[in-house]
């Protein structure tokens, strides 16, 4: 009765395959969405601290020797190697000549310094590396984000108000990922190599699928959503036990 409400008196439906298309879309839109608000939340917090403010990269560099102890069974990771170095150690050109065999001494950064380089660790993130399915053939991207974000948040605790935007911050990021929550739901659906997959994912499930689809509804542009739901409603009578097909 929900999902007919929801239609109303609409029309049209979709391929199966047109609706698995429509489900991989919206769920990357909607995965895409959330990272853009939780970073707002994140800068909101970090816009309450002076920009020069010193910001000790703790994080950082116990991910950057991490990595170095994994090269070799992780060589995807040797870029992001590359950029940690440069955010403890300085550009190479700027370092003071030094002793052979004696490592580099870390350079101050700036709490704003490490705000930008949070933001394009992000993008990198975001990017997928050539010829890869997913951002997990390069988990260092990911990780240096996070390194960084932990070592701006643990400046922005010290001060009024910081502990509190960065709760709001946690908690938007902790709903969104807590079991059973639309993350778990988006990274399914945007995983899957093909729409008849997608679809097959979503809509196969037996009696689990009206559920499913209304823990993504809140993650859907209206026009997505709606292009389901009509799918739903059109299919609804014809399928087999266990599915809408």
């Amino acid at each position: 009765r929900e999902i007919a409400r929801l239609v109303g008196t609409a029309g049209g439906s979709e391929t199966r395959t047109g609706l698995g298309q429509t489900l991989k879309t919206a769920a990357t839109g909607a995965d895409e969405r959330f990272r853009e608000q939780q970073n707002q939340l994140y800068e909101e917090a970090y816009a309450l601290i002076d920009p020069q403010t010193p910001v000790d990269l703790q994080r950082v560099e116990e991910l950057y020797q991490r990595l170095q102890g994994r090269l070799r069974v992780e060589p995807e990771n040797q870029g992001t190697i590359g950029v940690a170095d440069r955010l403890i150690y300085g550009n190479p050109a700027d370092r003071p000549p030094l002793p052979p065999g004696t490592p580099p001494h870390p350079m101050p950064l700036t709490f704003e310094e490490a705000r930008r380089a949070r933001s394009a660790a992000r993008r990198r993130a975001s990017a997928r590396p050539m010829g890869a399915e997913d951002e997990t053939a390069a988990p260092g991207r990911r990780q240096l984000e996070g390194a960084l974000s932990e070592d701006l948040n643990a400046v922005t605790e010290q001060i009024p108000g910081g502990r509190e935007a960065l709760r709001r911050a946690d908690v938007f990021t902790r709903e969104f990922n807590e079991p059973g929550g639309p993350a778990q739901y988006l990274q399914q659906i945007t995983k899957t190599p093909d729409a008849d997959k997608a679809f097959d994912l979503v809509l196969g499930q037996g009696g689990t699928y009206t559920s499913l689809l209304f823990q993504l509804r809140r993650q859907f542009q209206p026009q997505g959503w709606d292009r389901v739901v009509r799918t739903v409603v059109d299919r609804l009578g014809r399928g087999r036990p266990g599915g809408l097909y």
